[in-house]
C-alpha cells in the first residue's frame, strides 16, 4: 500500500502518493467496503489542514465539472467535482461510472493525498470511486449500518465550523433515535434521506450513503 510520506501537495499534477494509490487500486480492485473503513475527514477540514488528513477518506456530493476516461479496462477516469459546499475535488476514479457525466450530479469518495493547485483553485486530490450501485456491490441497501452513520455524524460535528456542526449534531441525535425503530432497508433509506435534509448541505459521512 502507499505510505503517507509520498502524499504531498502539488502544483504540477497528481502527486506521487496519488499516482501510487491509482496503480494499487487498478491492480487490487480496492472495494467500496474497504474504502468506507478508512477514517473520514470533511472536505473543508482537509483543505484547512491537509497534513493532518493525508491518507484519510474525503467524500463529496456535487456537480462533475470535468470528466475524462483514461482507459476502459480496468476503468480509470480523471476529473473534477465541485461539492455543494464549494470545495473542489480533483479525482482519479476507478470502477463503475454509470450515469456519471460532465455537468451532472455525483457523489465521490476517495483517499486524499494532498492539495492540488488548479490555476487559482485549491483542490483536494483523491483516488477513489463514484457512489454507484455497481461500485457498492449492487446491494442497494444504503451502505453500512445506521449505528456507524450515527457515530460518524457525531465525530464529524466536532470538527465542523458553525452552523454545520449544529446541523450534524442534530442529525446524529435523530439518527440514534431512529436506528432502534428501523426494521427493513426501505425504512433505513428513508432515515438516510431525512438525515441528508437535516444536514442542509453539510458533509454527509460516507458510512451514511
Amino acid at each position: 500500500m502507499v505510505t503517507k510520506p509520498s502524499m504531498k501537495d502539488s502544483a504540477t499534477g497528481p502527486d506521487e502518493g496519488s499516482t501510487g494509490l491509482m496503480n494499487y487500486w487498478l491492480q487490487k480492485a480496492y472495494p467500496w467496503s474497504q474504502l468506507q473503513g478508512v477514517g473520514e475527514t470533511p472536505a473543508a477540514t482537509f483543505l484547512a489542514t491537509p497534513d493532518a488528513g493525508r491518507g484519510n477518506r474525503v467524500c463529496g456530493t456535487g456537480t462533475v465539472q470535468t470528466l475524462t476516461q483514461v482507459q476502459p479496462k480496468p476503468a480509470q477516469y480523471e476529473g473534477t467535482l465541485l461539492t455543494k459546499t464549494n470545495e473542489t475535488i480533483s479525482f482519479g476514479a476507478v470502477g463503475d461510472a454509470t450515469g456519471i457525466k460532465q455537468g451532472g450530479p455525483a457523489t465521490f469518495c476517495g483517499v486524499a493525498s494532498g492539495v492540488q493547485t488548479l490555476g487559482t483553485t485549491r483542490a483536494i486530490r483523491e483516488v477513489g470511486m463514484f457512489d454507484t450501485p455497481i461500485n457498492r456491490g449492487a446491494t442497494g441497501g444504503g451502505g453500512n449500518s445506521l449505528a456507524a452513520c450515527c457515530a460518524a455524524l457525531r465525530q464529524n460535528s466536532a470538527s465542523m465550523p458553525p452552523p454545520q456542526n449544529m446541523y450534524a449534531m442534530a442529525a446524529a441525535q435523530y439518527c440514534s433515535a431512529a436506528a432502534a425503530a428501523v426494521a427493513n432497508p426501505a425504512q433505513k433509506d428513508a432515515t438516510i434521506n431525512a438525515i441528508r435534509g437535516m444536514l442542509k448541505g453539510a458533509a454527509m459521512p460516507g458510512t451514511c450513503r
